[in-house]
């Protein structure tokens, strides 16, 4: 069987015909998800994968979630542990957060079936429609082009911008017995208006501009965390919350800075880089 052939199975194609962007179902399904970003800068498009294919993504996933690499414990809604020296104390950005997950580079899961999956060109393509960009192209960087993020109990995504990339892309693989929600505060900032009251109100546990994103597993998720302000609850019960996480760029060649790998991956990926560390 071709690798196309195979990432095709992997999604519900009855319900989502994707390898033809014309096809009538595919172009509702493309506004649709426009529209929901317009309002929620979020869209959610359910039951993505084939409910085999899922399973076994999930069971790949949780056999290997130990692996991955457990970053400290705390960092600001900036995605930083340190504050500017010019921030006054009560700033937003000096406040640090408690955030616990395990992460898994893409050199770790390079040729599973989600890495398959990432790759096709059809999903691709898809993504593109969906934000109006001309063409996207994969992630060169060999651990960040496709993650995946491991929440065992009382594990959480703290309440944070995402620092560079305008849109993220997501699979559901499992959900948590209990918690583990997606939460986010649409077009909290913008490139002009850093809205510090507002994100510190949201900090503060107003939930006023605080949306819940209802997801099931298999669920394929896209939304813009640059100016959203977002997060995962902490996690409860002994199932562990498995979520996929697709790099696609504007423009081919983008490769994640030695600094930025070595601190998202840990000593492992810091060893790999200086040459003196090994994959496994």
């Amino acid at each position: 069987m071709s690798e196309e052939r195979s990432a095709a199975d992997l999604i519900d194609r009855d319900r989502y015909p994707i390898g033809d962007l014309d096809h009538p179902a595919c172009q509702a399904l493309i506004a649709r998800c426009r529209a929901e970003l317009a309002a929620r800068q979020v869209c959610v498009v359910p039951g993505f994968l084939a409910p085999a294919a899922l399973a076994r993504m999930a069971s790949d996933a949780e056999d290997v979630a130990s692996r991955g690499y457990r970053r400290p414990g705390l960092r600001t809604c900036y995605v930083g542990s340190d504050p500017e020296p010019d921030w006054p104390e009560d700033h937003p950005g000096r406040r640090l957060l408690v955030h616990k997950t395990r992460i898994l580079a893409y050199d770790q899961i390079r040729g599973w079936p989600i890495d398959r999956l990432y790759r096709w060109p059809p999903l691709r393509g898809l993504v593109a429609a969906i934000l109006g960009k001309p063409k996207l192209y994969l992630h060169d960087c060999p651990y960040q082009a496709l993650n995946l993020i491991a929440f065992a109990e009382g594990d959480r995504s703290s309440w944070h911008f995402d620092p560079d990339n305008e849109h993220t892309v997501t699979l559901l693989l499992q959900a948590a017995e209990r918690g583990g929600e997606f939460e986010i505060a649409p077009r909290l900032r913008s490139a002009t208006d850093p809205a510090y009251d507002a994100v510190r109100n949201v900090l503060d546990g107003d939930r006023a501009r605080v949306i819940r994103v209802d997801r099931a597993p298999g669920s394929l998720v896209i939304f813009h965390g640059h100016h959203s302000l977002h997060r995962v609850t902490p996690v409860e019960g002994a199932r562990v919350r498995l979520v996929a996480v697709m790099g696609y760029e504007e423009r081919p060649g983008v490769v994640g800075g030695a600094a930025m790998n070595a601190a998202v991956y840990g000593p492992r990926v810091a060893a790999l880089q200086a040459g003196t560390g090994s994959a496994g």
